[in-house]
């Protein structure tokens, strides 16, 4: 399941992955983005990807720069 977040006071965007091993109930995603959130608040509202496992947790700030 995926979330983007549209931040209408600042110009950044976030988006909110939930990997396949979390829990597929909504209640249980919302459980888990509640304990998460004081760690990735910050990094939401400057922009970031942040991807939700289980056990794991990874934020990658946007823009996302690389390539050729």
């Amino acid at each position: 399941m995926r979330f983007l977040i549209d931040n209408a006071w600042s110009s950044s965007v976030a988006f909110i992955l939930f990997r396949r091993s979390t829990a597929r109930r909504a209640s249980q995603q919302v459980r888990l983005l509640l304990a998460n959130l004081p760690t990735i608040q910050d990094d939401l509202a400057r922009g970031a990807v942040v991807t939700l496992d289980g056990s794991r947790l990874r934020i990658r700030k946007l823009p996302i720069l690389g390539g050729p």
